[in-house]
């Protein structure tokens, strides 16, 4: 669905955009906490579903999503970005 001039999974009306932690800092829990202030301020602003897309690769992420109720509904190659990565889309009740 388009949103505000966006296409967005399942008319999804807020999103997540390039959550990294440092190699260094991570397995601290940093990347749960920074999820958990995301999604707390989405609910406050009344959202109901959180978009989330990661590149395929970054399979620890997709475990923190999944332990947060996100599920898997799509899968594209990342607009504009020169490796054309591929990137699987979550869903993230909130």
């Amino acid at each position: 669905a388009v949103v505000d001039g966006d296409v967005r999974v399942s008319a999804t009306t807020c999103s997540v955009e390039r959550l990294y932690v440092h190699p260094d800092a991570r397995g601290n829990g940093i990347a749960s906490a920074l999820m958990e202030v995301c999604m707390q301020w989405a609910r406050e602003q009344g959202h109901k579903a959180m978009e989330v897309w990661s590149d395929k690769r970054f399979t620890a992420a997709h475990k923190l999503y999944q332990k947060l109720q996100a599920k898997v509904v799509g899968e594209r190659i990342c607009p504009g970005d020169p490796d054309e990565a591929e990137e699987h889309g979550f869903i993230l009740p909130l």
